[in-house]
């Protein structure tokens, strides 16, 4: 996909901001449409289908990207002793993103890391601004390029409240600043989310060292009971103020037994377990670490094959509804049994009677 992207950007005038956006969009659907006519025709199953999606995102993020960098570098030029292909920034892909289960229409969870630089110093370009102020204005552009609505529509819909301090925080955060967070001040919620954090495009020295912090956090050893507790109370409040279930329906996302409760077990085994099993944190996708976490023998072997089972369906039930343009339910009676062993897990591994 990115060398065919880089051809069609590559015949257009690289200051024409608006017609790179336009094929960057004509681009995006033209994929998504092959993608979903082999869904459609039953050719690819859900898995298969989260994964093309997300291979799609993370090259039109990786379009944006470039096409920000140059604009920006043009304007100010680079943070000194940098070159383009040098420049110590990284997007991370979280959610959906960083576990390759988009969906269609899906937003993209995303964190923009720049390097430890010296912010005092300016880049080197006849407009010069300091490092800070360039890194900001590459996210911001960044943003800018992927969620503009042109006649060719929007890329995609972006969220950055993943980052440090949310929405309250710098768009922009360095990897000083974002590891202080992650140990001082990152809830365990912030932790369960970075189970699903990679890297989908950046500078690889920048991306190795996110790598080695993102496994030294997660193998933290962790109280149990709390661990437990912070789960169930963020399980609860997603819960309350999602979930759409009824006597005639069943949400697939946050219902009793649906995607998110899995999610959240496999993320609690997770953070659990992985100080004494680094293993668990070499994948981001739920059905890789559902597998992990069985080849462990941390997981029962009859769990394992119903969860996995469960959220493979839900999940190309969900696509097959989001194709119709139908959300994400399907009737209470669909799948009664499925969706009551996962609950019965549920409450098993956290003992407590939480529905069904």
């Amino acid at each position: 996909l990115l060398p065919e992207l880089n051809r069609r950007l590559a015949e257009i005038d690289g200051d024409d901001l608006e017609q790179q956006m336009t094929v960057l969009r004509e681009f995006h659907h033209a994929k998504v449409l092959v993608i979903a006519s082999l869904d459609v025709a039953e050719l690819i199953g859900a898995v298969k289908t989260g994964q093309a999606l997300t291979a799609i995102a993370e090259v039109s993020i990786q379009g944006s990207l470039d096409v920000s960098r140059t604009g920006i570098v043009n304007n100010h030029g680079l943070p000194v002793g940098f070159s383009s292909e040098s420049l110590p920034f990284c997007v991370i892909g979280d959610g959906k993103l960083g576990s390759a289960e988009l969906g269609y229409g899906s937003d993209l969870d995303m964190v923009f890391l720049s390097g430890n630089i010296d912010d005092t110093e300016k880049t080197t370009g006849q407009r010069p601004i300091y490092n800070a102020q360039f890194f900001a204005r590459l996210g911001q552009r960044i943003v800018h390029v992927m969620t503009t609505l042109t006649p060719a529509g929007r890329l995609y819909e972006v969220d950055m409240r993943l980052r440090p301090s949310g929405n309250s925080g710098p768009l922009v955060a360095s990897l000083n600043s974002f590891e202080r967070y992650q140990k001082e001040k990152a809830w365990t919620w912030e932790h369960q989310a970075l189970i699903r954090a990679r890297v989908v495009c950046g500078d690889a020295s920048l991306a190795d060292q996110f790598n080695h912090l993102r496994m030294e956090i997660l193998c933290q050893q962790r109280d149990e009971e709390t661990l437990r507790q912070d789960v169930l109370q963020m399980r609860d409040k997603m819960r309350d103020a999602g979930d759409v279930s009824n006597s005639s329906q069943f949400d697939l996302k946050q219902g009793h037994g649906g995607i998110v409760d899995i999610e959240f077990m496999v993320q609690y085994m997770v953070l659990r377990w992985a100080h004494e099993y680094p293993q668990l944190t070499r994948h981001t996708e739920s059905l890789e670490l559902l597998d992990t976490l069985a080849g462990l023998e941390l997981l029962d072997p009859n769990h394992h094959r119903i969860l996995s089972g469960a959220l493979s369906s839900w999940l190309e039930k969900s696509y097959q509804l989001k194709l119709n343009d139908h959300d994400a339910v399907i009737p209470d009676s669909d799948e009664k049994p499925l969706r009551q062993q996962v609950t019965e897990i549920w409450n098993n591994m956290f003992a407590r009677n939480n529905g069904s």
